[in-house]
C-alpha cells in the first residue's frame, strides 16, 4: 500500500471518528460570498519557484516547487509540448488534479500528463496536501495504530490537518495558475483544469472561485461531502457498525464543498460520471449538476461503469471525450504544424 493511499484511508478514518466523538455544533456559513472569501489571497505574493531543470518545449516534465498561501511549498511537475510539433508557442495549459491517495508521481497520472503534452497542451500536475511529497506520516500511522485511542486534543489536531488540507488544495490550484502565467511559453488566457475523483470535487470548488480558467473537466466527481461519505463504499464498514452518521461531516467540509461554489463556474465545463460509481456515488452527481449553472456544460454518463470507468471501452471513450473538449476550448486546430 503506497503512503498516499494509506493517508487517504487514515483521512476517512478520522472523519468517521469525529462523528463518533462528542463535538460541539458550529455555525457554518452557506452563502457564496462568505465561503469564497476563504480563498482570497494577495496575488502579488512571490512564488519563489525553484526548478530542478530548465523548462523547454520538448514534452519533458520538469519538477518545480513554489510558494502557495499559508507558508506552504507545493511540489509539481510542469511540461511544455514539443515545439517540433506545435511550434514555438505560447501554448494552452491544463492543470491536472489527482484523486484521493494519488500523487503527481503516480504512473497513471504521469501517463495522462504525457498524453496531454503530446496533444499540444502545456501540463501541470501538483501534489495535493498530505499526498506525494507532502505526505503526513502521523496520519498514515493511524492506519496501523488505529484512531480509537486518541485523545480529543489529538483528534482535533489530526482532523484540523485533514480539513485544512481541503481548502489548502484549492488555494494551491489558484497559485498553480499564478505560476503558469509567469511562463512565457504559456498562454495566460488559455489555462484549463482537469480533475479526477477528489481532484474533480476540489476542482469544482476551484473553478467556482477562480474566473481565470478557460474550461474545466470534472471526471467522476460529485457534490455534497456528507452524501458522498454516506453512500461511498469506502465508508461502508463504519456505517454498518451503526456508530456514525457520515452526513454530519458535511458541515465541517462545507468550505470545500462544490455544492456551494459550482453555481459560480462560468467557464465551459465537462462532467463525466460512472452510472454505477460507488466510491463517489453517482447520486451525488445530481447535486453537482443542480449546483452548476445551466450552460455551457457537457455531461457524459457511462451507465454500466463504476468509479474507474472500467466497463468495456468506457475509459478509452472518456479519454477521447476529454481530449475533444480540451481541444475545442483550448487548442485551435490550426496551431499544429503537422
Amino acid at each position: 500500500m503506497t503512503p498516499s493511499i494509506r493517508y487517504g484511508l487514515a483521512a476517512l478514518a478520522l472523519l468517521l471518528l469525529l462523528l463518533a466523538a462528542p463535538v460541539a455544533a458550529q455555525p457554518v456559513a452557506t452563502d457564496y460570498e462568505t465561503l469564497s472569501a476563504i480563498y482570497n489571497y494577495d496575488p502579488e505574493l512571490p512564488l519563489n519557484a525553484e526548478w530542478d531543470d530548465e523548462l523547454e518545449a520538448d514534452g519533458v516534465p520538469v519538477r518545480v516547487v513554489f510558494d502557495s498561501v499559508g507558508g506552504e511549498r507545493v511540489p509539481a511537475l510542469v511540461g511544455l509540448p514539443p515545439a517540433t510539433t506545435y511550434g514555438p508557442g505560447p501554448y494552452p495549459a491544463v492543470i491536472f488534479g489527482h484523486g484521493l491517495g494519488g500523487s503527481k508521481d503516480d504512473s497513471a497520472y504521469k501517463g495522462a500528463m504525457m498524453i496531454l503534452l503530446q496533444n499540444g497542451f502545456a501540463t501541470m500536475l501538483i501534489d495535493f496536501p498530505a499526498h506525494g511529497e507532502r505526505s503526513e506520516p502521523a496520519l498514515e500511522a493511524l492506519v496501523d495504530d488505529g484512531a480509537a485511542s486518541l485523545s480529543e486534543a489529538e483528534i482535533a489536531t489530526h482532523l484540523g490537518t485533514v480539513l485544512s488540507g481541503m481548502t489548502q488544495a484549492v488555494e494551491d490550484l489558484r497559485r498553480s495558475v499564478d505560476l503558469l502565467q509567469t511562463i512565457d511559453l504559456v498562454d495566460p488566457e488559455r489555462i484549463g483544469y482537469t480533475g479526477l475523483s477528489m481532484g474533480a470535487i476540489l476542482g469544482a470548488t476551484f473553478s467556482g472561485v477562480d474566473d481565470r480558467l478557460a474550461c474545466s473537466a470534472l471526471i467522476v466527481g460529485g457534490a455534497d461531502w456528507g452524501e458522498i461519505l454516506a453512500g461511498s463504499q469506502l465508508t461502508a464498514d463504519a456505517r454498518a457498525s451503526g456508530a456514525v452518521d457520515p452526513r454530519a461531516i458535511g458541515a465541517f467540509l462545507r468550505e470545500s464543498d462544490p455544492m456551494y461554489f459550482a453555481d459560480h463556474i462560468s467557464a465551459p465545463t465537462l462532467l463525466v460520471f460512472g452510472g454505477k460509481d460507488d466510491v463517489v456515488p453517482y447520486e451525488t452527481a445530481g447535486k453537482l449538476l443542480e449546483s452548476l449553472v445551466p450552460e455551457p456544460k457537457t455531461v457524459v454518463v457511462y451507465e454500466e461503469s463504476g468509479h474507474l470507468l472500467e466497463h468495456s471501452g468506457d475509459r478509452f471513450q472518456a479519454i477521447m471525450v476529454l481530449n475533444a473538449f480540451l481541444t475545442e476550448h483550448l487548442l485551435a486546430p490550426a496551431e499544429s504544424v503537422n
